[in-house]
């Protein structure tokens, strides 16, 4: 399973447009802290790419803590997926998008 797939998030959340408030919720936390995470990863390749000109390790440093964070942020974002998942299946509610 890649780190960053949309199609897997779109695939496995068909439940964005459910009535059900809780998960949309759960929906809404996922995809936040996977945006949230490719946007710190940007953020911290422009970072290591910027202040590594100067051959600064503190660049450098704070390059790959960013990325760090956002593996973090990811993975905080794969426990929801897992929780809004097991919902969606103790439930009975189909756990695939349209195809």
């Amino acid at each position: 399973m890649p780190l960053y797939s949309h199609d897997r998030l779109k695939k496995l959340f068909a439940g964005q447009e459910s009535p059900d408030p809780e998960i949309q919720n759960k929906w809404k936390l996922c995809h936040r802290y996977y945006n949230l995470a490719g946007a710190v990863c940007i953020l911290g390749i422009i970072f290591a790419g910027i202040l590594r000109q100067d051959n600064s390790l503190l660049g450098l440093a704070v390059g790959v803590g960013l990325i760090a964070i956002a593996i973090f942020l990811e993975y905080i974002s794969q426990q929801y997926q897992q929780q809004l998942s097991n919902i969606l299946h103790q439930r009975g509610e189909p756990t695939t998008g349209n195809q």
